[in-house]
């Protein structure tokens, strides 16, 4: 008889847990839509003539929006359509000036992120997401700013990044994504490395890849 009502019991309990559970990866489903803004820490490594280097991390904003569709359960396809600033800066001597200074270089970018997500549902109200896939990157606008150490105005070089700088406004590579989402806000960090070469400059066997790293907090619309 304690076995039968110990049976029952455990039926009661696992019975709305399924039920619950199946309400929730049916409600995942579907077309998801999200907002999301943020940093990103983002530099170039560079190899030239065998000699390997990093360039140093900028910060730059990010901004976009998201559409996600879940096609099983817990597997979903997820697309963005970003703003983004990227780019890398140098410290260096150079001969225009006996003094030491800093060049930046930032570039404007739309970015388009495709990955496939893995969700995993901690409770009720948390979830974590796991995503990996490709990004496509097209630089719009850049500029490159020499500041000297001086500080003074007069001790300052700008100009376009992309008619002097000879750097490719293409850019694609991979990209891996892991998100905390609390019912529908989430926070995420997100790593690209950057497949093709950036630099565009013909007269150097210079290559030129990407590196960030993306922090974001975003809301689900839907």
């Amino acid at each position: 008889m304690k076995k039968l009502l110990m049976l029952a019991l455990c039926a009661l309990l696992f019975v709305p847990s399924t039920y619950a559970k199946s309400l929730r990866d049916k409600k995942e489903q579907g077309l998801k839509l999200d907002g999301h803004a943020g940093i990103s820490l983002s530099t170039v490594s560079r190899s030239l003539d065998s000699k390997n280097e990093m360039a140093n991390f900028i910060v730059g904003p990010k901004l976009g929006l998201g559409a996600s569709y879940a096609f099983i359960k817990k597997l979903s396809v997820k697309a963005e359509l970003n703003y983004v600033q990227r780019g890398f800066a140098d410290d260096h001597n150079t001969w225009l000036h006996s003094e030491s200074g800093r060049t930046t270089t930032r570039i404007h970018n739309i970015e388009v992120p495709v990955m496939l997500s893995w969700r995993n549902q901690v409770n009720d109200n948390v979830s974590m997401h796991f995503g990996g896939g490709a990004f496509f990157a097209y630089g719009f606008k850049g500029n490159t700013v020499t500041n000297f150490k001086d500080g003074l105005e007069k001790d300052k070089l700008n100009y376009d990044t992309f008619e002097i700088g000879k750097l490719s406004h293409n850019n694609c590579g991979l990209a891996l994504d892991f998100s905390l989402m609390y019912q529908k806000t989430f926070v995420g960090i997100r790593y690209n490395l950057g497949l093709s070469n950036m630099s565009d400059n013909s007269k150097l066997d210079l290559k030129m890849k990407s590196h960030a790293i993306d922090f974001c907090i975003g809301y689900r619309f839907k």
